[in-house]
């Protein structure tokens, strides 16, 4: 089997709307639009359709795998090369330390209260299905959309991406599963198929080269249109069969893992430049858990939690790599403290593409970063990592993050913008921003109840 069967091959011609990809350490997205954009982003007058959308999310890919946050030795030039030409973010966050609920909450805007409440109800997955990124793109005239690779957030046949509003899914929805390189079945839409060629242990299909492959052939024939593609890569979680990579630090699989990502990077490039529409496409790469590689006994920031789970409030595993990238339409070289998190894609791509976002949409729209506009945010973001009978909780306000390991326990305060922003607790020096911190944790607390 050549290729993935999961496309036609009808004909198609050369599209002339805008695209936009977000590579975002796992999720690809394909969709249709034909409404004109409003507040158009590009300087080309003929840009008067809605983007198409390509997101790439990348599970486990850390600010640590990527030169163009400082890393040492590990050659990601494809993905570097996207930062210096679009823009960088440095305050991206995951919204949960559970990957599960990252995805849920990227896809479809659900608020952290809203998992919060279902948690309590022993549901953690609420029914927002019809509120997804894919169903919203759909009213603003994006007509196919497309899933592949790891999906996370069921395993039945009814819980797949068609159940959240997309056409086609070809993947995995077993992270076990997806660490193979040539795996005995893959699903396809809500049914399994068998892949006979890597029966009884034969290694003649490799999954991650088809992938590829399918991202090419959904480019070429739907690239008329507005379309909405995620892929969720399985880069770094493939594991049986890494290849050698020049350029790859030592023999460390993550970092051969990262270059296999970069590689994908630069073929998708390069189909969108084979089709010349690279300068109708919009980039952005983020992680959904960015785990791989990080230790326990310590982080660059310098905090030191010793028991249980309290490692994964640290600002290195929660903040995540994001570039948006997109040919003059992004303003190269340029970078973006916001802080944000995968909750605010949704009222993102609300003001993107003109659908009217439901009212419990918590998060900001970045469009305005997105732009190169200066765009000044008093955000709050929150954390909980459930250990035992503990709570331990983490809240970013500003330049201040405040961290509990338990209800109990009193609010430890660290300044994120000291040179060992987890260090030191400076709670004592700063009690009105222990007050704030707390009315705005029990404000929260009342709404989950």
């Amino acid at each position: 089997m050549d290729m993935l069967p999961i496309f036609p091959s009808s004909g198609f011609c050369r599209l002339g709307f805008r695209s936009v990809i977000f590579l975002l350490s796992g999720i690809l997205i394909e969709g249709q639009a034909a409404a004109p954009l409003p507040n158009d982003i590009s300087n080309d007058p003929s840009a008067n359709r809605n983007p198409n959308v390509i997101f790439i999310l990348a599970g486990g890919l850390s600010r640590e795998h990527l030169g163009c946050y400082g890393a040492q030795g590990n050659p990601t030039p494809n993905i570097d090369q996207m930062a210096k030409e679009g823009l960088l973010f440095t305050e991206a966050y995951i919204p949960d330390p559970s990957p599960t609920v990252s995805n849920l909450i990227l896809l479809t805007g659900v608020s952290k209260t809203g998992v919060s409440k279902n948690r309590k109800d022993g549901n953690p997955l609420p029914a927002t299905k019809s509120r997804s990124l894919a169903h919203q793109l759909k009213k603003s005239g994006y007509s196919r959309s497309a899933y592949l690779g790891l999906w996370r957030l069921g395993k039945s046949g009814e819980e797949s991406p068609m159940s959240y509003g997309f056409d086609d899914f070809i993947g995995f929805k077993d992270p076990l599963s997806a660490g193979l390189e040539f795996p005995t079945q893959l699903w396809r839409n809500n049914r399994t198929f068998k892949l006979h060629q890597n029966a009884n242990g034969t290694r003649a299909w490799s999954v991650h080269d088809q992938f590829l492959k399918t991202i090419y052939n959904f480019i070429r024939i739907y690239r008329e249109q507005p379309f909405l593609l995620v892929y969720n890569s399985t880069s770094l979680t493939s594991t049986d069969s890494l290849p050698s990579i020049s350029g790859a630090a030592g023999n460390e699989k993550i970092q051969t893992s990262a270059a296999r990502l970069d590689q994908d990077v630069g073929r998708i490039l390069d189909y969108l430049k084979g089709f010349e529409i690279e300068k109708d496409t919009l980039i952005f790469l983020l992680s959904d858990s960015p785990q791989l590689g990080i230790s326990k006994q310590g982080s660059r920031s310098g905090h030191r939690l010793s028991s249980g789970n309290e490692w994964l409030l640290w600002e290195h595993y929660l903040q995540i790599p994001a570039i948006a990238w997109s040919p003059g339409t992004v303003p190269s070289g340029i970078s973006c403290s916001i802080p944000w998190s995968l909750s605010d894609i949704l009222p993102t791509f609300s003001d993107l593409t003109g659908f009217d976002k439901p009212s419990d949409f918590k998060g900001i729209s970045l469009l305005p970063a997105i732009r190169g506009k200066d765009q000044a945010v008093d955000r709050t973001l929150n954390w909980e990592v459930h250990y035992n009978t503990k709570t331990h909780t983490a809240v970013r306000l500003g330049r201040w993050k405040a961290v509990r390991t338990g209800e109990s326990f009193p609010w430890i305060l660290y300044d994120l913008e000291s040179e060992f922003p987890e260090s030191e607790n400076v709670a004592h020096l700063h009690s009105e921003i222990i007050r704030k911190i707390e009315d705005l944790w029990s404000e929260r607390s009342k709404a989950t109840d």
